[in-house]
């Protein structure tokens, strides 16, 4: 069933002027869903170039328009509408965890949770569950952290990336709960998972799982239990291979690998790696990027050395922080 294209553009106005130049387009007689689904890349791609605040109310509308078209819709055109709206409902999960605003998060996630279910799409609801670990580690919960993430792995199809991304996040549960055995076990499952995948990349699910993820992700574990130098060196390499379209995220590892330097002693690499992601945060308002680099002005609060003198006075500051 068609739904209008006056529909469609009701919520997408903002995505669809940045789509020209983006390099995303869709057919004229492409199905709503395809239309919707290129509105989500260009957000997401915005999102991670200048950060969450400017994308969450284009892409909630979104969310509402997707809807009306979904009870307008019959057959695959509504499965495929609601597979896109899970789609929505995790990237706007995504947004309000980069803010911090972890209750808002969760409300997105469990509505990605719910919707997954009703989409009757067991991959999304394997990788939602995933997500969910990983919101439950940033939140500090390590026995949710673990428990989801196994769950996400017993639910995922053999083959893809989101059981990689869900062993990497059951590992960071167990850095958090302080096991560092299991948790280089099973990082080590989630390397083997990802190199035995025979996803491409191109399906939205854990897209973003690559080896260098992997290798930041691990990076942050060992921050968690103490490992700082090696966590340093771990940031380093994989920072290396990121893709250059994760601006955003690019500032967050850099911030997490100040913060490593500093605990590890290493102040001067830690205080240059800090102002340069002060800079992607003053950019993006990540509130995770100035999160860790609030640490990182806690460690040069708590040394005597005037190594981190020229990052402290920039970053008190800065006034374009995240509220």
């Amino acid at each position: 069933m068609s739904v209008s294209r006056r529909l469609f553009l009701q919520g997408a106005a903002a995505a669809v002027t940045a789509m020209p130049h983006s390099g995303l387009a869709a057919p004229a007689d492409a199905p709503p869903a395809a239309r919707f689904a290129i509105a989500r890349k260009v957000l997401r791609d915005s999102d991670n170039l200048f950060g969450p605040r400017q994308v969450i109310p284009s892409a909630t509308r979104q969310v509402s328009v997707i809807r009306q078209a979904a009870r307008q819709a019959r057959g695959g055109d509504q499965r495929d509408l609601r597979q896109v709206q899970v789609q929505f409902a995790d990237l706007i999960g995504w947004l309000y965890q980069d803010s911090r605003d972890f209750q808002a998060a969760q409300y997105w996630l469990d509505r990605a949770l719910e919707w997954s279910h009703l989409a009757g799409d067991p991959g999304s609801v394997a990788f939602i569950l995933a997500r969910k670990s990983q919101l439950s580690a940033d939140m500090g919960d390590a026995s949710a952290a673990i428990a989801t993430a196994e769950a996400a792995i017993r639910l995922g199809r053999p083959g893809t990336r989101i059981l990689a991304a869900a062993a990497a996040y059951a590992a960071h549960g167990h850095a958090l709960a302080g096991d560092g055995e299991e948790c280089d076990r099973l990082y080590s499952q989630a390397e083997t998972l990802l190199a035995s995948s025979s996803d491409d990349g191109s399906q939205w699910a854990a897209e973003f799982c690559d080896p260098p993820y992997i290798g930041v992700q691990r990076a942050h574990s060992l921050a968690a239990l103490g490992r700082h130098a090696e966590a340093a060196a771990g940031f380093r390499a994989a920072i290396a291979g990121l893709r250059p379209s994760y601006h955003r995220d690019h500032g967050v590892y850099l911030a997490r690998e100040a913060v490593a330097f500093g605990w590890a002693g290493a102040l001067d690499q830690a205080a240059a790696l800090g102002l340069e992601a002060l800079g992607i945060g003053t950019e993006t308002l990540s509130a995770r990027i100035f999160s860790e680099l609030a640490t990182l002005d806690d460690i040069f609060a708590g040394n005597s050395a005037a190594d981190g003198a020229g990052f402290r006075d920039a970053f008190a500051s800065t006034v374009l922080r995240p509220v």
